[in-house]
């Protein structure tokens, strides 16, 4: 019973220990934006092809949805902010929105050092409501 006890104990400790390794602190340096909204912040204007070269790799999106298997893309990964940014695709080349220019800005303006993120949740043709916390 005693050896059950202290195995468990050893057991448990090994595994806050590990735990306490696999976290990290929070990267200054990363500045992350939520921009959530309808079809103006999904990206509603076609994406100029000059837009899609050129971006700087200091401004990155996550993958939000999971419907980006075309693409080679995984929902919760970083990437450079090429758009369009709220999916990975669009029919008829549309997908370029305020977070674009929102992006870009902030990189040109800040420090060197710092990156910019931004995670785009945008549903066009829903209400603005669908966001609200009891929704």
């Amino acid at each position: 019973m005693k050896k059950n006890i202290l195995f468990r104990l050893a057991l448990m400790l090994c595994f806050v220990w590990m735990v306490s390794l696999a976290q990290a602190d929070p990267d200054p340096n990363f500045h992350i934006y939520i921009c959530f909204g309808q079809s103006n912040m999904e990206g509603n204007a076609s994406v100029p092809s000059s837009e899609t070269q050129g971006v700087s790799e200091r401004f990155q999106r996550i993958y939000t949805a999971n419907d980006c298997s075309n693409c080679g893309k995984k929902m919760g990964q970083w990437y450079t902010a090429i758009p369009p940014l709220a999916r990975c695709f669009h029919g008829n080349n549309i997908g370029y929105g305020p977070v674009d220019n929102f992006g870009r800005t902030l990189v040109e303006n800040l420090d060197p050092a710092i990156r910019v993120g931004v995670v785009v949740v945008a549903c066009g043709g829903c209400d603005i409501q669908l966001f609200e916390k009891d929704r």
